[in-house]
């Protein structure tokens, strides 16, 4: 590999490590803001508040997987930097917030865009790094994610003693920053030619994961013999346990079964 080989993968490296590291560092520093959020609006209840992260951690959650298998066919750099613009706009409309619901709603709306430009994000490095350094990349590429966890809270505490605001307006400035370049930098990335995801194992899939997220948000609050506890942990284990079904049964499943299986080659 030359010199602008590297580079070129330095590059795609720095801007794929925003697909990590911006989720991270919001999910995180909006943890520290939400003491603020609720002194803004005061009266509100506890458990309208937890909606500004229960929202977002739901929709990330669920949309993970699908995101990622839908993204496939598409060229990674083009989706990857919608990823980011989705991310940053939502991010923006929760700094304008005039009420916590609303504030809910764009919170939950960036989890969408976060959703996407992380399995992205990994899509770049994996059609860059050639197969001897991929493992490296991605082991970096989660680090800095877990770095950008731990520096979450520093970076709210010392956001929120100027406005709670600063810290969805600073995710905003970053991600529209990271995204400028990743346009300018970025190669063509082209997709797979693959099949589009079955709408019904997307759908198994997405609403068993919120469904389980959903319950384990709010086991501690509702206590695990209520209703909805019981209700939700049951959707999720139905719709879980349809989607295994048809991940086996079906012509074109969003899991292939090979994926899990290892061959004698690959056993220890």
């Amino acid at each position: 590999m030359n010199g602008s080989d590297r580079i070129s993968t330095s590059r795609v490296f720095a801007i794929a490590c925003v697909g990590t590291a911006l989720p991270n560092l919001d999910l995180f520093s909006v943890n520290i803001a939400l003491p603020r959020i609720a002194a803004e609006f005061k009266g509100v209840p506890l458990d309208d508040l937890s909606w500004i992260l229960n929202g977002y951690a739901i929709a990330y959650a669920a949309l993970l997987v699908f995101f990622g298998r839908l993204s496939e066919g598409y060229r990674r750099d083009r989706s990857f930097i919608l990823g980011i613009i989705i991310f940053s706009m939502a991010s923006a409309g929760c700094a304008a917030a005039g009420n916590v619901w609303s504030l809910a709603v764009f919170h939950t709306a960036a989890a969408f865009g976060a959703a996407l430009m992380t399995p992205t994000s990994i899509g770049l490095l994996l059609a860059t790094f050639t197969p001897d350094r991929r493992g490296a990349a991605v082991r970096n590429w989660a680090g800095i994610g877990g770095f950008a966890s731990a520096l979450g809270p520093l970076v709210g505490g010392l956001l929120v003693t100027i406005d709670w605001r600063w810290v969805f307006i600073v995710n905003a400035m970053l991600g529209m920053s990271a995204a400028i370049i990743a346009w300018r930098v970025l190669p063509n990335i082209p997709g797979h030619p693959v099949k589009r995801p079955s709408v019904i194992a997307a759908s198994l899939l997405t609403f068993g994961i919120a469904a389980l997220i959903f319950t384990i948000t709010k086991v501690n609050t509702w206590g695990v013999q209520s209703t909805g506890i019981i209700a939700s942990s049951a959707a999720a284990l139905v719709l879980l346990v349809i989607f295994v079904v048809h991940c086996f049964r079906s012509p074109n499943p969003l899991f292939a079964p090979s994926l899990f299986k290892i061959t004698p080659q690959q056993r220890p």
